[in-house]
């Protein structure tokens, strides 16, 4: 026989059969459907997640802060003065009471990282495989002192691109370079009382200057708290006079209005020093002056979105300086090469080698956050999702080829003497064989297109629900174009797929089909 005969011959059965042909195409479509529909959702889901982290632009660096591995060991560095438990008591309660003193010790006395961030551990970084850079965390606490007036604030070392620190500065310009120039942030000239346009462009070019890495418990200030007074701003004067009045405050209080006991417990409360840690000295405060060039302003999260990542290149101080001075400045301070710095980025060659930087990190004791790590973890999360429902469209796939086996067998069945003709008049087993097939085939590429179809038009209502709940749950984030994505490789696949699976349902009932013998045919009624 003729191919064409065997395609006509096809497609007349199934047009003799049309209610039964349409309900098993019916079935393809809604499997095909249900498939395409939930792995468009999974890539678009995949897409999402993706962009999301991209658009944080730190997914191949590791943020690692100095290793603290105080479990290991109770009472490490705690003196055993200090762990002495007085009286008579049983071991439980002994112990409770050790663990008590320890944690009160450590809560009154900072003591130093096991495994420091200083300058040399950051060479030591850079060293590594798959590590491009190093960058420490450019931002102290600080003392600004203007015009007399001291304010305490923060100073940052700007790592980004200054030609992009134009669109959040209101006076003035960027710092550049290589120089000892800043720009201040507006709320911190408003505390020292510029208000007005010309009161700001008037600090514009003076010299302000930046103290910062002192011991903290011997600052003047803190007698105001026994007063309940403002600290926020001081000039240096009253910073002078606080600091005379706290070494002349012991031998004041002989003078007081107050009688021998009480004279007699306020010394002792006075001379009575704290248990200091062996490891904890004074620091001398590191300063250095710089000239105001520029005044920013803080982005706003919903006006200046695309600005919004210069605060992770460091414009969220009260002062910033270029990065150059400020590692620099910042590595001059003792309190940096023996205690190292609070946090550091390591950046890596490519995603792929963020594991293996990340493993060494934790071997050595080190804790670290990578964002690129929560998207590996994300990603596995939604192909997870996403293999649970392109299961369940595969189950509905599956009970459509159910569907067409038995549309096959009834055919057979109900087409044996017609078999048998045909046979008779010289058509081969391979003829009878291949026109079931091509029938199965049929039904499969139809039902594939018309899923593929029926999933786009889908789409359409499903995306705007998706984007609507999105909006509620995150109002600032930014919306996705389409929470469907259809790749050519899934629009085409799908109705491959279908015919594949429609042709191998049809596989059994064409090959009893074509066993039939002529005469037994030819005898069915």
């Amino acid at each position: 026989m003729r191919t064409r005969d065997l395609l006509l011959a096809g497609l007349y059965s199934l047009r003799r059969q049309k209610l039964r042909n349409v309900l098993t195409t019916l079935g393809v479509t809604i499997g095909i459907a249900t498939l395409v529909a939930s792995v468009a959702v999974g890539v678009g889901v995949r897409q999402i997640v993706e962009d999301g982290f991209k658009k944080q632009r730190r997914l191949r660096e590791i943020t690692v802060f100095p290793g603290y591995d105080r479990d290991s060991e109770e009472y490490a560095g705690i003196p055993p003065d200090v762990l002495r438990v007085e009286g008579e008591m049983n071991d439980a309660r002994r112990e409770r009471i050790r663990r008590q003193l320890a944690r009160e010790w450590r809560r009154q006395h900072t003591q130093p990282a096991p495994k420091p961030l200083t300058p040399a551990r950051i060479q030591e970084f850079a060293a590594w495989d798959h590590v491009v850079a190093v960058e420490p965390e450019l931002m102290e606490g600080v003392r600004v002192k203007f015009r007399g007036q001291v304010l305490g604030g923060d100073c940052a070392g700007f790592i980004g691109d200054p030609s992009r620190l134009p669109s959040v500065i209101e006076f003035g310009r960027p710092p550049a370079a290589g120089t000892s120039e800043a720009i201040v942030h507006e709320f911190l000239l408003y505390g020292w009382g510029a208000r007005s346009d010309d009161e700001i462009r008037a600090c514009l070019g003076q010299s302000v200057r930046i103290e910062f890495a002192g011991t903290n418990t011997h600052r003047p200030e803190a007698l105001l708290a026994l007063f309940d007074a403002d600290a926020t701003m001081l000039s240096v004067n009253e910073l002078q006079a606080m600091a005379k009045a706290r070494d002349l405050l012991p031998k004041a209080v002989e003078g007081m209005e107050l009688s021998a006991e009480e004279k007699s417990a306020l010394l002792r409360a006075l001379t009575r020093k704290r248990k200091k840690d062996p490891s904890e000295k004074v620091y001398a405060p590191v300063a250095a002056d710089f000239r105001i060039v520029g005044v920013f302003r803080e982005a706003d999260r919903k006006r200046d979105k695309d600005l919004l990542d210069l605060f992770d290149d460091g414009l969220y101080g009260d002062v910033v300086i270029p990065r150059d001075r400020a590692e620099e400045f910042f590595s001059r301070a003792p309190a940096r090469s023996e205690r190292g710095f609070n946090k550091i980025v390591l950046t890596v060659d490519a995603d792929e080698s963020l594991k293996e930087v990340c493993d060494r990190l934790k071997a050595e004791g080190f804790h670290f956050y990578a964002i690129g790590m929560y998207l590996q973890v994300a990603r596995k999360n939604v192909l997870l999702i996403g293999f649970t429902m392109d299961f369940v469209a595969l189950l509905a796939l599956a009970v459509a080829c159910l569907g067409i086996m038995n549309t096959m067998f009834t055919a057979v069945l109900e087409r044996t003497k017609e078999i048998g003709v045909m046979k008779a008049v010289g058509a081969k087993d391979r003829h009878i064989l291949a026109m079931f097939l091509f029938e199965g085939a049929l039904i499969g590429l139809v039902g594939g297109w018309l899923g593929v179809l029926i999933a786009w038009v889908v789409s359409f209502p499903g995306d705007s629900v998706a984007l609507r709940l999105i909006q509620e749950q995150e109002p600032n984030m930014p919306q996705p174009e389409t929470v469907f994505r259809y790749p050519l490789w899934l629009v085409f696949g799908a109705p491959a797929l279908a015919v594949v699976v429609t042709t191998l349902a049809g596989l059994l009932p064409a090959r009893r089909a074509a066993r039939v013998e002529p005469v037994v045919a030819l005898r069915a009624e």
